[in-house]
């Protein structure tokens, strides 16, 4: 079933002598079920990308589908609730909230999302496939750069949204916690019925997704994953 579908997305960012098109002409299509990553050039477009499809940004034309429904033609109230019932979000940034514990971060979203979270039992064996759970009463500045992406990592998992959107989820991790992490996106999708995208610029990574599509100067394609040239 598709999920996700852009149909000509143009982004431009300013205007007159300052504007800059930072997307062109993008189409794409996601299904459930599928592993895609997003490749490219720094400055390419990918982040733009990204949170296009997450509604953090608005396309200055074209339309943007997400499970079937136009996201544009949605009240800005419908949209926080999508967001919040149907998307997940794992940014560079990790945005942690700083004074909260790593176990009152994922209390935090239960009040705020208090139905259709995972379960305790797909919770505890998340925080372990993670190896975050003797992590649960330290705060975000007590932990490394690839503990605290791993927090976001399950944060992001925690309300077990229809669509998970990465952007280099992996960047802070050493090359065996990554292949873990791509591991365990491959499950969300294959098993959990789940469309995952990811932006990474790590080559190693590409094998374990399903397609690739490629964005070079603000213009996207599906390629070959063998096509490594600008990961």
């Amino acid at each position: 079933m598709e999920t996700i579908k852009l149909d000509q997305i143009e982004k431009i960012y300013g205007r007159g002598a300052s504007e800059t098109k930072a997307l062109s002409g993008i189409n794409f299509t996601a299904d459930a079920g599928e592993l895609v990553s997003i490749t490219g050039p720094s400055g390419s477009g990918k982040s733009t990308f990204l949170k296009l499809i997450g509604g953090i940004l608005s396309p200055t034309s074209g339309e943007l589908t997400i499970n079937g429904q136009n996201y544009n033609q949605m009240t800005r109230a419908h949209q926080s609730q999508f967001r919040l019932d149907q998307l997940g979000f794992i940014l560079q940034s990790y945005n942690l909230v700083p004074y909260l514990t790593v176990r009152e971060q994922f209390e935090l979203v239960g009040r705020v999302k208090p139905k259709h979270n995972l379960a305790p039992a797909e919770f505890k064996e998340l925080c372990s496939a993670l190896a975050i759970g003797d992590l649960m009463n330290d705060y975000p500045d007590q932990l490394s750069g690839g503990q605290q992406q791993r927090v976001a990592i399950a944060r992001a998992m925690y309300p077990n949204p229809s669509i998970i959107l990465a952007d280099e989820p992996t960047a802070a991790l050493d090359g065996k916690r990554a292949v873990q992490i791509m591991e365990i996106f491959q499950k969300i999708a294959h098993h959990q019925n789940k469309t995952v995208l990811l932006i990474t610029h790590d080559s190693r990574l590409i094998k374990y997704v399903d397609r690739n599509y490629q964005i070079v100067d603000g213009h996207g394609q599906f390629v070959s994953k063998n096509d490594q040239s600008l990961v």
